[in-house]
Order: structure tokens, then sequence, then C-alpha cells
């Protein structure tokens, strides 16, 4: 991609691609968390995180926003998380996405993932 990928502390650049609420961007430099950006410029693009605990991780957080996306944002956030896990010593990454097929399923099986299991989404009966 042509994009800039940067590992910030500012959760304010973090929320302008996630939305809002305070309990995405109250992790931002938190212990065990990995926070990446995508920037057009000087706009952010798209958004990924990373927690990492000894040689586990999970690879997550992955948004575009819709204008950015088909510009191999999410794929060059994997790669970068990636990269950063293993330089942390992890062994092991794990991630979820929706429905198999999707462009996102696509880019964590490009990103060397392969499906363990499909997992339920349960939702409140309220």
């Amino acid at each position: 991609t042509e994009l800039r990928i940067e590992q910030p502390l500012d959760a304010a650049a973090f929320m302008a691609v996630v939305g809002d609420g305070d309990e995405l961007g109250g992790f931002v430099g938190a212990p065990g968390w990995l926070h990446f950006l995508a920037w057009d410029g000087d706009e952010p693009a798209a958004a990924g995180a990373l927690y990492a605990d000894g040689e586990l991780a999970w690879v997550g957080v992955g948004i575009t926003r819709p204008e950015q996306r088909g510009r191999g944002a999410q794929s060059a956030l994997l790669a970068a998380r990636i990269e950063a896990g293993r330089a942390l010593g992890v062994r092991r990454f794990t991630t979820e996405t929706g429905s198999e097929g999707g462009p996102s399923f696509r880019n964590i099986l490009r990103a060397g993932f392969t499906e363990a299991y499909p997992r339920p989404n349960w939702r409140s009966p309220s």
C-alpha cells in the first residue's frame, strides 16, 4: 500500500478511525497493547491493535474508513502487527472476523492464519 503505517500513542488519532467511545481509546498505551494506524497523508485511514502476553497475541480492532477501503490498509496493518509481535517474542497469534468469504476473512488468510473453528456470536435478548 502507499499508506504510511505508524504505531501511535495518540488515542484521539486512533479513535478518529474506530469511532466514538472510551472503551477502545482507553487502552491506547496500556500494558501489553500496541496500536497501529495507516495514514493517507495527514488523515488516519485505518486502525488495528495487538495485545501480546508472552508467546501469545491477539490481533484485532481492524477498522478501515469506508472511503479508504480497497487500498491494502488492513493487509499492511496485519503485517505490521505480526512483525511487532514477533519482535516481542510472540509465537502464536489469534484473531477473528465476520463470516467466511468477506474481505477481512480473505486478508486474514493471506496473512498466514488458518481457520480453527467458526465462533457463534451471541446477542442479548433485551
